[in-house]
């Protein structure tokens, strides 16, 4: 890169997350395909759109979209893909 520093979003915990290292597919619901504007880890460990995964579990139950396990009702914010997101988004 010739001495330029890749593009960093601030990230959980003070660490940034390297946009140049994420492809457009790290920020696209497994579920929907789409582009995530909330997304949360849910109880398999795996990201998903807040309003895909909710519309997930109301037809399908806790079970993951992605392996088809059993997952814990477990959702949390994923603040450092949200805010690598708006960053991408800005630029």
């Amino acid at each position: 890169l010739g001495g330029m520093r890749p593009q960093v979003a601030p990230g959980l915990g003070g660490h940034g997350v390297d946009l140049s290292s994420l492809s457009l597919q790290s920020f696209l619901c497994p579920i929907s395909q789409q582009l995530m504007k909330d997304p949360v880890v849910a109880g398999d460990g795996l990201t998903y759109d807040r309003t895909s995964l909710e519309a997930w579990i109301t037809v399908r139950g806790w079970v993951s979209p992605v392996t088809g396990s059993p997952m814990s009702g477990d959702i949390k914010q994923n603040w450092a893909l949200k805010s690598a997101l708006l960053q991408m988004l800005r630029s």
